[in-house]
């Protein structure tokens, strides 16, 4: 089934300031100017952690992909899959930082499955 384009996570960018360079899970990399001046200034990349894996930045492939099925189906609303996907991972700090992801996004419903 084709869920089509759904917004998962959002935050607040300058347009004049910063644009997006590229995505690639965990990071959303955005290349930014130094100095507000047109065409003056440094420009740098930053990378910003996507909500679900903050302070989860360097966990292995495999839970990366669990966890991306879980945050995937979660959007969707298939709670079935994405309790299949949850319950693959094995790492405390990956379930402490999806039990306060349910919190941040108000998604309680959820909850339970972490306790």
């Amino acid at each position: 089934r084709d869920y089509g384009i759904l917004m998962q996570d959002s935050f607040k960018i300058s347009t004049t300031m910063c644009s997006l360079m590229g995505i690639e899970v965990p990071h959303i990399s955005l290349m930014t100017r130094e100095d507000k001046e047109a065409g003056q200034g440094s420009i740098s990349v930053r990378k910003h952690t996507m909500r679900d894996f903050i302070g989860l930045e360097n966990v292995s492939s495999e839970e990366k992909k669990n966890l991306m099925s879980f945050s995937y189906y979660l959007t969707v609303g298939n709670m079935d899959e994405a309790y299949r996907a949850v319950k693959k991972i094995e790492s405390k700090a990956i379930w402490e930082n999806m039990a306060h992801t349910c919190i941040k996004t108000k998604r309680l419903d959820v909850a339970p499955v972490f306790f």
